[in-house]
């Protein structure tokens, strides 16, 4: 069930629960995305080092709460033009360097790193928050800063939907990122989320 506006998220468990215990937010989404496969749902501990699910949290494995919650995550997919579809907890961004030209960020958390680029973004709504667009390199520079705290959004020259599904094509190839890993090149995008797809405890 995903969540509710006003709705608390994160709820008390016990250690009964088999945890995996994934190195970063990537290995997490990959093992969340065979166990659903598998028509179960994984779960899984804060993952060790920077972890932008753990930041979403509020906390790291060393800070992990005496009594713990747990939280139900969605799972995003993309699958790009040659066919491959990864999955991510995260987000996805596919760019070229410096932001020249066409980009697209598609968040399901709001931080990916240093950059908060999904401010409205909930990783248990069922949606993701897909931003599209280009800037000048003076507007470059200035969102460079600004998507430290958020402030890069709302932009005239960007667009912002939060959508299940969606798909896109941009004009070239660009690098495409996944929760902070390269994944190869595509100009096409294919997005959907499976909400609760997946635990997390901490």
């Amino acid at each position: 069930m995903v969540i509710k506006k006003g709705d608390d998220w994160g709820s008390a468990t016990s250690w009964d629960l088999v945890e995996a215990e994934p190195a970063t937010d990537r290995e997490m989404a990959i093992q969340a995305a065979h166990a659903h496969e598998h028509g179960h749902r994984a779960v899984f501990s804060v993952p060790d080092g920077a972890s932008d699910v753990a930041k979403t949290l509020g906390l790291s494995r060393a800070q992990r709460r005496s009594e713990p919650l747990c939280y139900p995550f969605d799972l995003g997919f993309v699958q790009l033009d040659d066919g491959a579809q990864h999955p991510f907890v995260v987000g996805c961004v596919a760019r070229r360097r410096f932001w020249h030209g066409p980009f697209l960020v598609a968040m399901n958390v709001g931080w990916l790193g240093p950059r908060y680029l999904g401010p409205r973004a909930h990783p248990n709504d069922g949606l993701l928050d897909i931003t599209t667009g280009r800037l000048g390199w003076r507007q470059r520079l200035q969102a460079d800063r600004r998507s430290r705290t958020g402030t890069h959004l709302p932009h005239p020259e960007l667009k912002i939907v939060r959508q299940a599904e969606a798909m896109y094509q941009l004009d070239r190839r660009v690098r495409v990122v996944v929760d902070g890993e390269p994944v190869g090149m595509s100009a096409q995008f294919c997005f959907r989320v499976v909400p609760d797809a997946l635990l997390v405890i901490g």
